[in-house]
């Protein structure tokens, strides 16, 4: 869903509704129970493996929902998967370029370098833009929607 184009309204109402159909979507996904034999299970440690499995689904499909909350609000698009980028979110008209996380425990030292790697390749070929890499759900209630916004070197700003 687009909410608004370059040459379209955006259109509030329009959003909320769309919105509103992407969350029940997404929450009401099937969940998958496979898991990878291990030589070493017992019964309690699939159980295990299944809580965190279902625990990791439903964080994906709250990822899935930020970057579709904030990718079709006005002025912005929602790259989605398998863009060449390898973003998350893009605003032409701002300048605006965003690498969304979720949770501060989906991004390890090497994912994190990935993702700033991504901004920074963006940003060299266009210098334009401001590079922000988004953790929703920063791991404290301190550091709650943390954002940082990264210059022509990538290096975060305090």
């Amino acid at each position: 869903m687009t909410t608004a184009t370059s040459d379209q309204e955006f259109i509030l109402d329009t959003y909320l509704v769309e919105l509103d159909k992407h969350i029940h979507s997404s929450l009401s996904r099937p969940k998958k129970e496979k898991h990878n034999y291990d030589i070493l299970d017992t019964e309690k440690s699939i159980q295990h493996r299944s809580c965190i499995l279902a625990k990791k689904q439903q964080q994906m499909k709250i990822g899935d929902i930020w970057q579709y909350a904030l990718g079709n609000y006005k002025g912005f698009e929602d790259l989605k998967k398998g863009h060449k980028t390898g973003l998350d979110i893009l605003s032409v008209p701002l300048k605006i370029a965003m690498e969304l996380k979720n949770r501060t425990n989906t991004d390890n030292s090497s994912s994190r370098k990935s993702n700033l790697d991504k901004l920074a390749m963006f940003k060299k070929k266009n210098p334009e833009y401001t590079c922000i890499y988004g953790l929703i759900n920063e791991d404290t209630e301190e550091k709650h929607g943390k954002v940082e916004a990264y210059d022509s070197n990538i290096t975060e700003l305090n």
